[in-house]
């Protein structure tokens, strides 16, 4: 087919494109337009201009395709600058502060994008899950998406329209299909990449919270009572049905015991009477630890395992979900493809779509990982398979790790914005001695003085 003619509009003022190399990169970065133009108008579009790339329709009107904002130029023969979609917004917003309790992931990147950008959310998609605490320190929108987008299988997606999208991948089907010798042609060989293929999994969490009691009959003068598990937190214990007050060695006040949280004991200052009634109330942690296998995939390919560990996975629930959608994404070799199809393609970044290649026995669902376009030459490369796995959330760099640290850190400085406490605080009153000295200074003064200082 014949390409058409392209323009940069901004406002109401079209200009030649001399040629645009587009990247529809998903997840894995804002997508740009690499473009040249007639040196010029240089001095016309410059950074931080909004404008849109498009072509006249059989009336003569102007088809808006792309639109984004400049972020970069350079020039000496031509005029050359690069233009990225309205989802780079994301990533020059205000630095935000905020902590989210309860709050679905959805839930999350609506706020941050209806407040803190100027685009409009309009994802109706919905995750089913829940975010027990959430904590943003001086982070950009992109930096939230992208932080939740590590943890979960969806994409974010901005329209021309400035409306955003937060959705699983592969959730929008693709009104076409492609086959392979009628509409698209094989750029490159299909490649099988066992070194992905995981059909044998480990999935480690992070240490999951619960809460128990122990009862016991104490004997004559017993001190010690040994609970089974390491205590975590806040203990509370009573004796005959009423609760005492525990404290720790050095206290001023009196207690009545103390914890040995290391040998999981449980210390009364004096000896019970036989037969006493004490119950301990107390919280442990647990190793969150998940086996998962693909049985039909390791006997067709032998044993690939994979060990991953994210303390973002927070119940049993969430470590058992993860290790299934790992299962289902890599239990198989992974073919990936890059296929050459028409200049009008209507195909997205993201979508599922259908690829039938009768010569080499493929008929089967991709999702569509990449897109490329370049101008004038009238090339439009689609790339399908399955996002690289570190868009899974394993073998985060160090960069990640520290982050995830330096959150758990910071928490300290936003406390004032709970409004209440967890853990239960017992208050203790103390007798002590107070001292007062007095003297008759008259007008003397009292600072630097040795005498009355």
């Amino acid at each position: 087919m014949t390409v058409k003619n392209y323009y940069l509009k901004k406002g109401s003022t079209e200009y030649s494109l001399n040629s645009f190399n587009w990247k529809g990169n998903g997840n894995k970065g804002v997508d740009t337009w690499d473009c040249s133009m007639s040196r010029t108008y240089a001095d016309i579009i410059v950074i931080g201009d909004e404008v849109s790339i498009g072509y006249h329709d059989a009336s003569d009107l102007f088809v808006e395709q792309f639109a984004g904002d400049i972020t970069f130029t350079s020039g000496n023969e031509e005029h050359k600058f690069t233009m990225e979609s309205f989802g780079g917004r994301l990533n020059r917003s205000e630095l935000i502060d905020e902590i989210f309790t309860d709050k679905s992931p959805e839930f999350i990147v609506e706020y941050v994008v209806d407040n803190y950008t100027d685009l409009t959310y309009a994802g109706t998609s919905t995750s089913g899950t829940t975010i027990t605490r959430f904590v943003v320190n001086g982070e950009t929108a992109g930096q939230v998406v992208n932080r939740i987008l590590k943890e979960i299988d969806w994409q974010i997606r901005v329209t021309i329209s400035k409306d955003a999208y937060f959705e699983p991948k592969g959730d929008l089907a693709s009104s076409m299909s492609l086959n392979v010798g009628i509409n698209a042609f094989m750029e490159k060989d299909w490649k099988t990449t066992p070194n992905q293929l995981i059909n044998d999994i480990i999935v480690v969490g992070d240490n999951a919270v619960f809460n128990t009691d122990e009862s016991f009959t104490a004997t004559a003068s017993q001190t010690d009572f040994v609970v089974l598990y390491k205590i975590v937190g806040t203990v509370r214990v009573t004796v005959n049905g009423s609760e005492v007050v525990g404290g720790q060695e050095g206290s001023v006040g009196t207690y009545a015991y103390s914890v040995d949280k290391e040998e999981k004991t449980i210390i009364f200052e004096t000896g019970l009477s036989v037969s006493d009634a004490v119950v301990v109330y107390y919280n442990y942690e647990i190793s969150i630890k998940i086996k998962a296998k693909n049985q039909a995939s390791m006997t067709s390919n032998g044993r690939f395992p994979k060990k991953i560990s994210d303390n973002n996975l927070k119940t049993m629930s969430a470590a058992r979900a993860f290790a299934k959608k790992i299962l289902k994404t890599y239990g198989e070799p992974i073919k990936t493809g890059d296929l050459l199809v028409n200049w009008d393609a209507n195909i997205n970044v993201g979508e599922t779509i259908q690829v039938v290649d009768s010569f080499n026995n493929i008929d089967k669902e991709f999702v569509v990982v990449g897109l490329s376009m370049k101008y004038p030459d009238g090339t439009k490369t689609c790339s399908v398979g399955v996002e690289q796995m570190d868009l899974v959330n394993w073998n985060k760099s160090i960069d990640q790790r520290v982050k995830n640290l330096e959150n758990k850190q910071d928490n300290s400085d936003l406390i004032q914005k709970y409004e209440g406490f967890v853990e239960k605080i017992n208050v203790v009153t103390k007798k002590g001695r107070t001292r007062i000295r007095s003297s008759t200074l008259g007008n003397s003064w009292i600072v630097g003085s040795s005498t009355n200082g």
